[in-house]
């Protein structure tokens, strides 16, 4: 009993640990965010300058967007590869431990037949 307690307030510390790391991780992208964008405006520039900048990093953002999944799916359509790979090659195995077992059987009937 002492030890499924200890287990469950182990499991809620991790969780909290968890909660706080995605806390801290949401308010620094959020910080960076909102700083970015209060370094382009309040930047000392003309009104065209901050839009073109404000363009410009729309634009890089949305291609390394588009970069990153691109690498998520490349990423992803090995991971299947592979896996399709591995599971066909253990049906193979399979299907040739059970033809063995098959033969086997076999026979040890037609060894019990002969017997009878």
């Amino acid at each position: 009993m002492l030890g499924y307690l200890e287990k469950m307030k182990k499991e809620q510390e991790m969780e909290k640990r968890k909660d706080t790391t995605k806390k801290v991780a949401v308010g620094l992208g959020v910080g960076t965010a909102l700083g970015a964008v209060a370094g382009v405006l309040l930047a000392p520039k003309s009104g065209k300058e901050t839009r073109e900048d404000i363009a410009n990093k729309t634009k890089s953002a949305v291609e390394d967007g588009k970069k990153l999944v691109s690498e998520a799916k490349d990423e992803l359509e090995n991971k299947v590869k592979s896996t399709e790979q591995n599971v066909q090659e253990k049906v193979e195995e399979v299907k040739e431990e059970a033809e063995e077992l098959i033969e086997d059987t076999k026979k040890a009937l037609d060894e019990k037949s002969k017997n009878v």
